[in-house]
């Protein structure tokens, strides 16, 4: 919150200011006391100022709910003719978010992730879900200042394991053909300033990141990885601009546009060995993309609650 969205407007017996301004509001109660009788009037006045300044710091809690994106994307192989580049069927990262296999995006999201954060976060943490074609430039659509927190997860695990790997920067780089056959190495602008590093990290991100390395949450072995030439696909592309954004976010001068205070990619593997199948796992009777979904929620609550942390002094204090 701004600044002065923690002010309240003058009423009809005084103002009340932060205490930068305590001073002046002094004064301002001085003369309204000079026209009112004193004793229980002035008492009374008193009595309300003190009254409106709970309530002010009540509504400056209020309003502090965290705001979070959560982005996957749609298939990329095997999309027919004409080509469907909106159908998500076998990719993770869309499946986890609109749940069973659609050639198009539902209005409701029921896959088991947004489930799963609604009954593990705080209920005025506020989520978004958008979903992007694997596409160049998808992600140059949405506006990341509206946000505390985002989030975007794509299918980067191949090998089986049940790992989760949180990126920890982004290459300034492009590589690849996305499913319109336009190849990256052919884009002529780079991802950001071409003066600008060609890798790109941020060191609250990285700290945050660093911190679950090792852990394992629901039987996934959560990794950081650094930047690497290896992964410059959209995915990469994607975590860059969300990290300049963010990078951008932390200069600017007006409260109200450095809102954005965390950007993370998270990178999953098919839903264990059961890609393509809603089979119900034999330990627990959950399907593995329950299960999954079930890790990927407990990820973003832990790397969200760095958030709350980080707007606290700027809504409280």
């Amino acid at each position: 919150m701004s600044f002065s969205a923690c002010t309240l407007a003058l009423s009809s017996e005084t103002a009340l200011l932060p205490s930068p301004f305590a001073p002046w509001a002094g004064k301002t109660i001085l003369r309204l006391a000079a026209l009112i009788p004193v004793g229980a009037s002035l008492a009374k006045l008193i009595w309300r100022i003190s009254s409106k300044k709970s309530k002010d710091k009540l509504r400056c809690s209020d309003s502090s709910k965290l705001s979070i994106l959560v982005t996957g994307f749609y298939d990329w192989k095997d999309l027919g003719q004409p080509k469907n580049i909106l159908r998500s069927r076998d990719n993770p990262s869309s499946r986890l978010i609109v749940g069973n296999a659609c050639e198009k995006t539902p209005t409701i999201k029921n896959g088991v992730l947004p489930k799963w954060l609604r009954e593990t976060c705080p209920p005025d943490w506020e989520f978004h879900y958008h979903l992007l074609p694997v596409v160049w430039g998808s992600s140059m659509g949405l506006d990341l200042t509206k946000y505390n927190v985002v989030f975007h997860l794509g299918l980067g695990v191949y090998d089986g394991e049940p790992k989760i790997l949180l990126e920890d920067g982004a290459i300034n780089l492009r590589k690849g053909e996305d499913v319109i056959s336009i190849k990256g190495e052919e884009i002529p602008f780079p991802l950001g300033d071409p003066l600008g590093p060609r890798f790109l990290r941020d060191a609250e991100m990285t700290s945050n990141v660093r911190s679950l390395d090792g852990h394992t949450i629901e039987g996934f072995r959560i990794k950081a990885m650094k930047a690497r030439p290896e992964n410059a696909y959209l995915c990469n592309e994607t975590h860059y601009r969300a990290l300049e954004t963010l990078r951008t976010c932390r200069t600017m001068l007006d409260e109200s546009m450095r809102k954005l205070r965390g950007v993370y990619f998270i990178h999953i593997p098919y839903a264990g060995t059961l890609a393509h199948s809603e089979k119900k796992d034999s330990s627990g009777g959950r399907s593995s993309y329950d299960l999954l979904g079930r890790a990927v929620a407990m990820v973003i609550r832990k790397l969200s609650e760095n958030a709350v942390q980080a707007l606290w002094p700027i809504q409280y204090l």
